[in-house]
C-alpha cells in the first residue's frame, strides 16, 4: 500500500498448451485411386498393389491391398500467451462520509499460435478435410482506468474508458457507464451503458479447412423443371439443357480472412436486486436474494460466414454473373458446381434483448458446512441476425 490507500500490483505470465491428434486406420487417396487405376501404372508404381473392392467373398481384399492404401495421421497445434500487467487501485477524494475510488492499469499481451495439419491433409491426399497450416502472432496493448462516485448516501455512479492498440487492427476505445442506487436497505437498483470490442482470433484470421456443405443446385433439380426464376441465370452460367445435380454434398472451402475488422457492440441492462431482511434467519436462512435485469445487446460487423444455399439462389435470381454474389461460385462444362469459397466476413449485424432473473438461496452455518443454491433462467424476447446479403435470421 503507498498514500491513502493506494496499492499496487505487477504481473507476468506465460502460458503454452500443446496439443497432437493422431488418427489411426484412415486412407490414403492418391494411393487409392493407383490401386484402383490403370494396372500397369501401379504396377511400375513402387510398392502399389492393385485394389479390388468387389471381389466378395471370393476375392477378399489382401492384408497388403489394406497396408497400401492405409495411414495413420497426426495433427498438432500450439498455443503461446504472455501476458504483463499493473494495476494501481486506491481513494482519490471523500464525498460527505464516501471516498471516491479509482483503479488504473496497463496490460501487454502476445498471442501465438501454430497448427500443422498431416501432410496429406495438406495436399488433399487424405480421406480427411483439407486443412492449411497456421503460424501467426500479434500482439495487443491496453489502458483502462474506472471510476466511482458516491454521490448521494444511497446513490453511485461509476465509470470506466479502455484503449487497445492491435498489432493487426490499430486502436480502438470503448466505455462504460453505470449507477446502483440503495433506496432502502433491502432493494438495489442498477444500470449500465457500454460499449463492446472484439478483435478475431487466429483461427478465424488464418485458419483454412474444408466442409461438405449440403448445397441444393436450382438449375439441376431432383425432380421437376427448373424453377422459371432461376432459368436465365443458369443459362448464363453454361448450365446444359437436362443438366440434373448427382451430390448435394458440395465441397466447400471455408475458415479465415486475414483483411477481417473487429466487432463492435453496444449493450443496455437494467434491473434490481431485492434482499429481503425478513428472510433471514427464518426456517434455517441466511440470506435470499432476488434478482431481475433487462438487456439489450447489438452487435456490428459480427464475424460469420455467409449462408451459402442463400448466396447461390441470390446468384441466380439477378442473373447468374453478379460479381459479389456469384464470386464464390463457377462451373464445370457439365454444369456442376465447382468447390465454392465461403470465408468468414465482417458481415452481419445481430440484435437481441431479454430478461435475466435469479434466486440465490443461503443457509445458515451448521456444525457441517452451509448449504447453497440457485436458480437462474433467461426469457429471451427478440433474437435478429441480418447478414450482408440481407438473409434474415430471427428467434
Amino acid at each position: 500500500d503507498i498514500g491513502r490507500g493506494l496499492s499496487w500490483d505487477l504481473n507476468w505470465a506465460h502460458t503454452e498448451n500443446k496439443a497432437g491428434q493422431t488418427f489411426f486406420n484412415g486412407y490414403n487417396v492418391a494411393r487409392m485411386g493407383l490401386a484402383l487405376g490403370d494396372p500397369t501404372i501401379c504396377a511400375a508404381t513402387p510398392g502399389c498393389t492393385p485394389l479390388d473392392l468387389f471381389g466378395g467373398q471370393g476375392r477378399p481384399m489382401t492384408q497388403q491391398m489394406i497396408d497400401y492404401i492405409r495411414t495413420t495421421q497426426i495433427d498438432s497445434s500450439k498455443q503461446e500467451l504472455g501476458l504483463g500487467a499493473f494495476n494501481i487501485t486506491g481513494d482519490m477524494f471523500d464525498i460527505g462520509d464516501r471516498a471516491a475510488s479509482f483503479a488504473a492499469g496497463i496490460e501487454y499481451r502476445e498471442y501465438k499460435g501454430e497448427f500443422n495439419p498431416d501432410p496429406l491433409r495438406q495436399t488433399g491426399e487424405s480421406q480427411d478435410s483439407f486443412a492449411a497450416p497456421v503460424d501467426a502472432d500479434y500482439n495487443v496493448s491496453e489502458y483502462y482506468s474506472e471510476f466511482n462516485f458516491p454521490v448521494l448516501a444511497s446513490l453511485d455512479l461509476s465509470a470506466a474508458v479502455r484503449y487497445s492498440d492491435y498489432s493487426t487492427f490499430g486502436g480502438e476505445t470503448t466505455y462504460k457507464a453505470g449507477f446502483r442506487w440503495q433506496p432502502v436497505e433491502d432493494l438495489v437498483f442498477r444500470g449500465t451503458y457500454s460499449t463492446g470490442f472484439r478483435a478475431p482470433n487466429l483461427g478465424e484470421l488464418y485458419g483454412l479447412t474444408q466442409f461438405g456443405a449440403t448445397l441444393v443446385d436450382p438449375c439441376g433439380p431432383t425432380g421437376g423443371a427448373v424453377d422459371p426464376a432461376f432459368q436465365a441465370g443458369c443459362a448464363a452460367q453454361g448450365v446444359p439443357a437436362g443438366y440434373e445435380q448427382a451430390n448435394t454434398q458440395i465441397t466447400t472451402f471455408t475458415g479465415g480472412n486475414p483483411n477481417l475488422q473487429p466487432e463492435t457492440s453496444d449493450s443496455y441492462t437494467l434491473g434490481f436486486v431485492y434482499s429481503p431482511s425478513w428472510a433471514e434467519n427464518m426456517a434455517g436462512t441466511q440470506r435470499l436474494d432476488f434478482e431481475l435485469g433487462y438487456y439489450r445487446h447489438k452487435i456490428e460487423d459480427a464475424i460469420q460466414a455467409r449462408d451459402i444455399q442463400e448466396l447461390l439462389s441470390q446468384c441466380l435470381l439477378v442473373g447468374g454473373t453478379d460479381p459479389v454474389l456469384c464470386a464464390p461460385f463457377s462451373r464445370h462444362p457439365s454444369g456442376n458446381l465447382n468447390p465454392p469459397n465461403n470465408f468468414l466476413d465482417n458481415f452481419a449485424t445481430i440484435e437481441t434483448d431479454g430478461v435475466d432473473f435469479k434466486v440465490n438461496w443461503a443457509s445458515q452455518d451448521f456444525n457441517w458446512g452451509r448449504l447453497r443454491a440457485a436458480l437462474q433462467t433467461t426469457y429471451v424476447n427478440d433474437y435478429e441476425a441480418v447478414d450482408g446479403d440481407g438473409v434474415r435470421s430471427q428467434r
